[in-house]
């Protein structure tokens, strides 16, 4: 997994955790299993300043880019009922897509592994 996530890979932005104002955010799905395992991973794993939002609160009261600069968002496929995940983190003032480049099945582990690695990065820029 260490290999698709990491900036080398850019599924982890160069500039993250460069500026100490900057607000994480993790978007919701309105998937409630997704959702919970998203609080509790970030809760558990990431130390930095974040805040969880929906998609329809992202430009009304998230909109000032230089605070919420970046996002993270998963997004998921049912196939022939296997879930797959892809997680991506968009950021907003160069309007750049990192993405892990993979599809996963382990939603939780891999959920897990991915904050860890965005909260390394914040605490070493």
């Amino acid at each position: 997994m260490g290999k698709y996530i990491s900036v080398e890979r850019k599924a982890i932005p160069p500039d993250f955790g460069k500026d100490a104002g900057e607000v994480t955010i993790f978007v919701l799905s309105g998937k409630k299993n997704y959702d919970k395992n998203l609080r509790e991973i970030v809760a558990e794993h990431y130390k930095g300043p974040h805040v969880f939002a929906t998609k329809t609160e992202l430009n009304v009261t998230y909109d000032d880019l230089a605070k919420y600069r970046f996002l993270f968002v998963a997004s998921r496929d049912d196939d022939e009922g296997a879930r797959i995940y892809e997680f991506v983190i968009r950021d907003r003032k160069t309007e750049i897509f990192y993405t892990n480049r993979q599809t996963w099945f382990h939603l939780k582990k891999v959920l897990t592994f991915y904050i860890q690695q965005l909260e390394l990065k914040r605490q070493h820029p």
